[in-house]
């Protein structure tokens, strides 16, 4: 799954320096067998938006500069050339410190999603929270909030990354804030969102492009592995990287 998610990365135009950033040695083996670019991280860091800020302050000793840094996760196998573009975009044409894509959840999807992370929107495309909560039963009666589907893809601006680690805790009383309490453990990719949430709650920009292809899903269990495999096998399902 990281080769497809590295290959289509490096067929985007608009990046300058593709590589995957881990903290697992087991996995960098696994990228330099098939030739890819690897950078091991800090095993401390929480989020992967700390080690892209560790591997943009890396290779700025080395000499490179960067407008945006474009982050896919690496259970993103579907993201496409263009929508890393896409991204990119929208934080180099606007005020925005860090931008995202969504896409439209169907109803018969409900169940699967259960535990996927949605972001609510305002008329604008900038997000409000993101959050593992269902969709109010209400939303229709709030015109200027709709609700999609989160994909793992951001894209920030590379002179705000050094801030994250200086973010404040969102307030409780913010909707960011309120959707940023979580039980228990919470995953890797919901520590990654929570950031997102401070940055809301700290008054920054993030914004949100809907996409309106269906099959860019992230692969967050294994029993939705077993099931793309199995329709990769059937020939229900193609996932050709672009040329």
């Amino acid at each position: 799954m990281v080769w497809y998610v590295y290959q289509n990365a490096c067929k985007s135009r608009c990046l300058d320096y593709c590589c995957v950033a881990t903290d697992d040695p087991r996995v960098a083996k696994a990228v330099k067998a098939f030739g890819g670019e690897v950078e091991l991280t800090d095993a401390r860091w929480k989020h992967s938006t700390e080690r892209c800020w560790e591997v943009c302050q890396r290779l700025k000793r080395r000499g490179a500069e960067f407008d945006v840094v474009v982050n896919v996760q690496c259970d993103e196998p579907f993201i496409q050339p263009h929508h890393i573009e896409i991204v990119a975009d929208l934080v180099a044409g606007s005020d925005a410190v860090m931008g995202t894509l969504a896409r439209h959840e169907h109803r018969e999807e409900e169940e699967e999603n259960a535990h996927s992370v949605r972001c609510a929107l305002d008329a604008d495309g900038n997000a409000l929270y993101f959050s593992r909560a269902s969709v109010p039963p209400d939303q229709d009666q709030i015109a200027a909030v709709s609700y999609k589907l989160a994909s793992g893809i951001c894209g920030y601006r590379s002179d705000f990354l050094p801030n994250i680690r200086k973010l404040p805790r969102a307030s409780s009383g913010s909707k960011a804030g309120s959707h940023s309490q979580q039980r228990g453990a919470a995953s890797s990719t919901d520590v990654d969102w929570l950031m997102v949430n401070r940055m809301i709650g700290a008054g920054h920009q993030v914004k949100v492009d809907v996409m309106d292809e269906v099959d860019v899903r992230g692969v967050k269990t294994r029993e939705q592995l077993e099931r793309i495999n199995c329709a990769l096998k059937e020939g229900s399902l193609v996932m050709t990287p672009e040329v």
